[in-house]
């Protein structure tokens, strides 16, 4: 979140003036001793979450580099320096009793680094925190509790989504980083190279489902967002939801970002798969060429030698049959072209605005059956087995002119079924309906996940 602008307040010409860039942004030793305390503070060694002056001396001996011998300086009167510039943002001294404790500055330094570097990714945490705030926000139904919502819930998961995006996108570096060292590594087995890159492939191909599962909450959250604000004449509230609805765009082009750079890894990976699977196929083209030499023979038949391969294999045709054809020639001087007048159509608004629409309709309708598809998968791989026959009876209830969406949508999941080895389809003779539909029934299709092996034959 961004703070809001202050015309008498100018960020960039304060922190330019003297010292303060490195008193907010100490060295790295300072830094580290901050960190180092406030870990003893974490771990209760400091009772009262108060320290000596010699408690951080020991926290810079502790994380100081040998001396290199340039520094004039005595190692006391460098702690001496570095304490004095810690007073202004990070510590504060006790006259009376001679300790030291962290200013509010110091515990926000260390726990935005410390909730960063913790942060993992859930394997359904960026959905739930969207399903959260959905619900809350539905829940919010006078203006006190739409104001709480957004002081309380929002303002505190606003950070736990942004570590949650952060984190993806450096789990998507770490494992291009990890695929490029492990297939230059000569020491690792190319199986087991194979196998290291299928389970990354898997890895971030999951984390790019739940992605699109948390754009489809983001969307809720901003369209109840909207309907709110036509009803209120709060203009507090309005600021808010303003802000809300800006949070939530700037997120969704972070995660569009994620979404292509995901893309960009799938080619990449495939590419280092036929790489690392280019050496067994050498071999094996080898092999079968040392099989030919070795175990073929030479039939002698008058004055023609006929080549005889081992095991049944067909010679290949060298030389075959030309086929004659009969060409007619048209004479043009004989038989000119008649000339005919170009056809001029003219275009018509209302035809040109079906046409687009009737496309914008078909385009509109794949986007939904591949979201559709995406989290029928994603709910598929947690509960192993789905009945389709809900899922289908839920498509006609919940879309307008649902039944040809939900026959396009059970075809393209018969046609990824015989292209993928992740799932497949049952399908059996017993009729299901719905009391909703009475005129339409389906025989019962159930989808069965099956776990992706590596193997080399």
């Amino acid at each position: 979140m961004l703070p809001k602008s202050d015309d008498n307040f100018d960020f960039l010409t304060e922190i330019q003036k003297k010292n303060i860039y490195r008193l907010l942004y100490p060295d790295e030793i300072a830094g580290l001793a901050i960190i180092w305390l406030h870990n003893g503070i974490l771990n209760n060694t400091f009772p009262n979450r108060v320290f000596k002056e010699s408690d951080i001396h020991t926290a810079l001996e502790v994380v100081s580099a040998k001396s290199d011998g340039k520094d004039k300086n005595t190692p006391w009167e460098r702690y001496n320096i570095i304490i004095s510039d810690l007073q202004e943002y990070f510590l504060r001294y006790d006259d009376e009793k001679r300790v030291y404790a962290f200013k509010e500055y110091a515990y926000d330094f260390c726990n935005r680094a410390f909730e960063i570097l913790k942060a993992n990714f859930d394997p359904t945490k960026i959905e739930k925190i969207c399903v959260d705030l959905r619900r809350r926000l539905e829940n919010a139904k006078e203006e006190r509790e739409f104001k709480y919502w957004f002081e309380i819930e929002f303002d505190l998961f606003k950070p736990q989504l942004k570590n949650q995006i952060d984190f993806l996108d450096r789990q998507i570096d770490k494992s291009v980083s990890e695929l490029r060292f492990k297939t230059n590594s000569p020491e690792a087995k190319i199986t087991e190279k194979l196998k290291d890159i299928d389970i990354q492939f898997e890895k971030v191909r999951k984390q790019n489902i739940e992605l699109r599962a948390a754009f489809k909450e983001i969307d809720n959250i901003k369209e109840i967002l909207e309907t709110k604000v036509l009803r209120e004449e709060n203009q507090e509230i309005g600021n808010r939801v303003f802000e809300a609805i800006s949070f939530f765009r700037e997120m969704n082009y972070t995660l569009n970002l994620i979404d292509v750079r995901l893309d960009r890894v799938q080619p990449k990976i495939k590419q280092l798969f036929s790489t690392l699977n280019r050496p067994f196929f050498n071999a094996r083209v080898e092999t079968f060429l040392r099989f030919l030499l070795e175990k073929s023979t030479v039939d002698s038949d008058a004055s023609k030698k006929r080549l005889i391969f081992p095991g049944n294999i067909p010679p290949p045709i060298m030389h075959g049959t030309v086929p004659n054809f009969t060409i007619f020639e048209r004479r043009k001087e004989l038989f000119p072209a008649q000339r005919k007048d170009r056809v001029r159509y003219q275009e018509n608004d209302k035809n040109r605005e079906n046409a687009f629409n009737l496309s914008r309709t078909k385009i509109e309708q794949q986007d939904k059956i591949t979201k559709l598809i995406e989290e029928i998968e994603y709910e598929l791989e947690k509960k192993g087995e789905l009945s389709f026959a809900p899922i289908f009876f839920g498509v006609l209830k919940e879309n307008e002119n649902g039944f040809d969406l939900a026959v396009n949508l059970a075809h393209r999941l018969i046609y990824e079924s015989n292209i993928r080895d992740s799932w497949s389809i049952s399908i059996s003779d017993n009729i299901v309906a719905s009391k909703l539909f009475n005129h339409i029934a389906l025989c019962n299709m159930n989808l069965i996940y099956r776990k992706r092996k590596i193997g080399i034959s």
